[in-house]
């Protein structure tokens, strides 16, 4: 046993991880958190991950998608249980979060055009079925111009620092968006409850949801270091 732990005290690091591959993720997944210090930023980046966050939520909740909206929009039900309506938030929260895994799989294979390829996609359809606001169609059109012009001149160097930037956008917007959850479970479950003894309970399936959600994504970015830049 002590054998054991000083073989594990005196392990290289390097082992683990392979700092050559995961320095310049882990300075773009600072500088995506840090960004979101700035609201007008963080507002242009999150757009990523709402339009995610809508696309999963809407799917579970077998409602048609009417495109980008904010949290109050989100939050702003009249029809369906409490369980119901927690229940398509987590999906959506964790298709997000899946998106986010697979980007960064892409990242670890150096598939930094496919990212960008993958994100196009994702904002032409969502033109075609999705999005239905004059905002929604100049973020989309513009996003899109903003990741072809590197694709159609041929920059690797742009390409690939876009392609990782993004990425590390989605991953930490939707860990602070898991966060933002279960800070606001807690906080409104005063207006969540309903008449009756039985209707005071109705905010637990949302906190419920928000500790997963919130897990899962402290474990996403864990499984993302270990299994992605190792």
């Amino acid at each position: 046993m002590t054998e054991t732990n000083q073989n594990l005290l005196h392990t290289d690091p390097s082992v683990f991880l392979d700092y050559d591959r995961a320095l310049p993720i882990f300075v773009y997944l600072a500088l995506a958190l840090a960004v979101s210090i700035f609201p007008l930023v963080k507002a242009c980046l999150s757009i990523w991950n709402t339009l995610l966050l809508n696309i999963f939520s809407d799917l579970a909740a077998g409602r048609k998608i009417r495109g980008l909206r904010n949290k109050k929009m989100l939050e702003a039900r009249a029809e369906g249980s409490a369980f119901k309506d927690a229940f398509s938030r987590y999906v959506g929260h964790t298709g997000a979060l899946l998106a986010a895994i697979g980007l960064f799989y892409l990242v670890s294979k150096q598939q930094y055009e496919l990212i960008l390829l993958v994100l196009i996609a994702l904002l032409a359809l969502s033109m075609l079925f999705w999005i239905r606001t004059f905002i929604g169609f100049f973020w989309a059109i513009a996003s899109i111009m903003f990741l072809a012009a590197p694709l159609y001149y041929g920059h690797g160097i742009i390409i690939m620092h876009v392609a990782i930037f993004l990425s590390s956008v989605i991953l930490v917007q939707s860990v602070l968006r898991a966060f933002g959850e279960l800070k606001s479970s807690v906080s409104d479950r005063k207006m969540n409850r309903g008449k009756g003894f039985f209707g005071r309970f109705k905010w637990i399936p949302a906190m419920i949801f928000s500790l997963v959600l919130l897990s899962q994504s402290l474990y996403a970015g864990f499984y993302i270091v270990t299994a992605f830049l190792s």
